[in-house]
């Protein structure tokens, strides 16, 4: 399979985030989700595993608010994932 079927995703690094939290005394998602500026659903969406359906990429406003609220680099929080194109198309055929 060549390299023009594949896209990267960005994923979040849950672990990392809840101990940025605890460092700052951030004890709910409510509260960390106000904090970086999303909803409270976007939190919790951003956190659960990729398989879930109810799963989304963190978008462009969650980085920022990340990366703006903790400091520090965006391999810090996040990273790049290779995902072959044809296997979502596939899987949102399925579901």
């Amino acid at each position: 399979m060549s390299k023009a079927n594949n896209y990267y995703a960005i994923r979040l690094k849950v672990k990392e985030l809840l101990k940025a939290s605890i460092e700052k005394d951030i004890p709910s998602d409510t509260q960390l989700a106000e904090a970086i500026g999303v909803s409270r659903t976007q939190m919790y969406r951003a956190k659960l595993p990729k398989t879930d359906p109810q799963y989304n990429a963190p978008g462009p406003n969650f980085i920022a608010g990340v990366l703006g609220f903790f400091g520090g680099k965006f391999e810090d929080f996040f990273f790049l994932e290779d995902v072959i194109r044809e296997r979502i198309i596939h899987e949102r055929k399925v579901i």
